[in-house]
């Protein structure tokens, strides 16, 4: 069974002897979120359900948050897209587009965005992301078998590179054996940990993908691999494997098995079909315009993130931090992001008095006249320029604070980006 739905889209239900054991794996997913953990934003809440962070449930009726990603929980497989793209009636040009955005950003390490998916577009992000792992293994393993040398210990009839102490202590002069040694050396190796991990993760993926390209992918690569042991292993594991930094192509391979591993980890010793990899969307999108800007602007002199203090207390400790998302010089401005889908009714256009307090706050104490807020362009949404003017007349002198709220289409190419940001970030 699949679903597809979008963050806070419409609900949708799912069998009634499917909820409590959703619940209970949404849970493990979510205390296990080692991928994001230092990204949320969301507020620490001991009452809070740790399942409902994911998704609100009601009964069967489930409605996503603001994670995008995949869950597979036995049969049933859920898939979340981005909300801006949610009326977008090709969904197979959505995972592209969310890994062209994770290609910019540097909080989410996220090795699937290095290769292209135009050349076979999915919309399902599993399938997508065995296409991914499964291409490019397979190239590189076919084009340049992995050797290495791998340290062995096992007992011998004669020496055979270093005695291994501890083990022929135990082994051996405990128990009369002192004849035979336990040999330590290391043979140039196909059957090597790489290799034994690329099989594993094959062979796992072949029981969750239901892609007739991918079943076939993932059977030459097994197949490219047959000399290799079969054992199982965990994302502990992939670190154990040392590589040249030169063979950055199996370095991606082992990162995008290592992902795939951390995924299917929960559940892992009931060997329950269950696999799940969703990422914070608002992180993306901040992620994607800081990069892209600071890739395509550099003569403003770009910095994110820039850490602050807005005011002292009685005994001048600074407090009440700020983190400005971007700040621009020449002229200077600062820029937030804000995801969020824009409702411009009334004549606030969408600006929520929150937003709006804390911009003023950042210009007042950066003594910078102009901020822009940065909106998500929906799909089927039209954008626009809406300025605030704010007259600061307690300062001197007396100043104006220009305050612009724009919504960007980032599901454009990168020039038409460029083009809306370079008007975007302009100073009257």
């Amino acid at each position: 069974m699949r679903i597809d739905t979008f963050e806070f889209g419409n609900t949708f239900c799912i069998p009634d002897n499917y909820v409590g054991g959703l619940k209970t794996y949404l849970s493990e997913v979510w205390q296990s979120r080692l991928k994001y953990q230092s990204l949320e934003n969301l507020e620490d809440n001991a009452s809070a359900k740790s399942y409902e962070r994911i998704f609100h449930f009601d009964g069967n009726q489930l409605r996503a948050k603001n994670y995008i990603g995949f869950i597979q929980y036995q049969d049933l497989r859920i898939n979340i897209y981005p909300k801006i793209v949610a009326q977008q009636p090709q969904k197979e040009e959505i995972i592209s587009k969310v890994l062209y955005w994770l290609s910019y950003s540097k909080r989410l390490q996220f090795p699937f965005s290095e290769i292209s998916l135009q050349q076979q577009p999915f919309d399902d992000w599993l399938e997508a992301y065995i296409y991914l792992f499964t291409q490019h293994a397979r190239e590189v393993l076919s084009i340049q078998p992995y050797h290495t040398y791998q340290e062995v210990v096992e007992e011998t009839s004669f020496l055979r590179g270093g005695l291994a102490i501890s083990e022929y202590t135990q082994s051996n002069l405990s128990t009369g054996r002192h004849q035979y040694f336990q040999s330590r050396y290391e043979p140039f190796l196909y059957d090597n940990l790489f290799n034994r991990i690329v099989k594993y993760v094959a062979r796992l993926l072949l029981s969750f993908t239901q892609n007739i390209t991918n079943q076939t992918a993932l059977q030459e690569l097994a197949f490219i691999l047959d000399g290799v042991s079969e054992a199982e292993y965990r994302a502990l594991d992939c670190d154990k494997v040392v590589l040249n930094p030169l063979y950055q192509d199996l370095k991606l391979v082992l990162s995008m098995a290592k992902m795939f591993l951390e995924s299917s980890a929960i559940h892992h010793s009931q060997h329950q079909h269950t696999m799940s990899l969703l990422l914070p969307m608002e992180v993306i999108y901040e992620d994607f315009l800081s990069g892209f800007i600071k890739k395509n602007f550099p003569f403003r002199n770009p910095i994110s993130q820039k850490m602050g203090f807005l005011a002292s207390n009685e005994l001048s400790q600074q407090v009440f931090a700020t983190k400005q998302d971007i700040v621009l010089s020449f002229p200077k401005v600062i820029v937030d992001t804000k995801y969020k889908i824009r409702q411009k009714q009334d004549v606030k256009r969408g600006v929520s008095q929150n937003d709006l307090y804390q911009m003023v706050a950042y210009s007042i104490r950066s003594n910078v006249e102009n901020v822009v807020l940065l909106y998500p362009k929906a799909w089927n949404q039209n954008s626009s320029i809406d300025t605030f003017t704010i007259e600061d007349t307690l300062a001197c002198p007396p100043r104006k604070i220009q305050i612009k709220a724009v919504d960007v289409d980032i599901c454009v190419d990168d020039a038409q980006i460029n083009a809306q940001l370079a008007n975007i970030l302009s100073v009257d």
